[in-house]
């Protein structure tokens, strides 16, 4: 499987879905995205009175078992 990449050290490409790691105050979780939903949670780190979401690392997705 592949490794985790920072978000600081590089970006995924455009146009192609990915395993995210998104942290919230510190609890972290796993999802898929795209590109822009991750840029738009890493434009801001503060909203109101709560920190939001955002991404930290990335992965590609890994392939399809055999029989999908």
């Amino acid at each position: 499987m592949n490794e985790w990449i920072a978000v600081k050290d590089r970006l995924p490409e455009d146009g192609k879905s990915f395993l995210a790691v998104l942290d919230c105050a510190g609890d972290q979780t796993i999802c898929t995205m795209r590109l822009p939903v991750l840029l738009s949670k890493n434009a801001h780190k503060v909203l109101g009175n709560y920190e939001t979401e955002r991404v930290t690392h990335w992965m590609p997705l890994p392939p399809l078992p055999a029989n999908a």
